[in-house]
């Protein structure tokens, strides 16, 4: 499946703790910058947070983006994979102190990433990671990704590919659970 050009990935649990908010903020700042690009919001809150969830929604409208950002609701693991692949971009705005699959699950997918959780530059290459999590750093990590030639970011997806491979494989954790027997 070829990827959209310019096309940004948000998947996940719709929470305060995922900062889809700040991730609305910073395309609007795109959109005010004039970077074309297209947006996808995959996943459903929990009944505890579907006012944050009803607030992104009215978030997207009053920046004028209702366009360029769709909503897809709670999508299923095979439709994760063909979402993670259709994107040029997965954006993960968790911060430090959580390990999300989904950022190992589109890194497999060797689509590119843009997390905020700076404990994962041990894992990942460091233009995949943004340095803090407000929108206008967010939004111009966001645009370098989408300006890089698309060989450079080919080459650090294949990178970040191998490191997770290397590092949180099923052989890796053998080996790792061998070393501790």
């Amino acid at each position: 499946m070829p990827r959209e050009p310019h096309s940004i990935l948000f998947l996940g649990r719709i929470a305060p703790v995922k900062n889809a908010d700040v991730f609305i903020e910073a395309l609007n700042a795109l959109r005010q910058r004039g970077v074309p690009f297209s947006a996808t919001v995959a996943g459903a809150a929990l009944p505890r947070d579907a006012a944050y969830e009803e607030g992104i929604r009215e978030q997207v409208a009053v920046a004028g983006l209702i366009g360029q950002v769709r909503f897809v609701g709670a999508v299923s693991q095979q439709e994760a994979r063909r979402l993670y692949r259709g994107h040029g971009l997965y954006v993960n705005l968790t911060l430090a102190g959580s390990m999300d699959k989904t950022i190992f699950e589109a890194l497999a997918c060797k689509v590119p990433v843009l997390v905020a959780n700076e404990d994962l530059l041990r894992e990942i290459p460091e233009p995949f990671v943004t340095p803090r999590g407000d929108a206008k750093t967010v939004a111009s990590r966001i645009e370098s990704l989408i300006a890089m030639p698309a060989d450079m970011r080919s080459a650090l997806c294949e990178k970040a590919f191998a490191q997770v491979v290397d590092r949180h494989s099923v052989s890796a954790l053998m080996a790792a659970l061998e070393n501790e027997l």
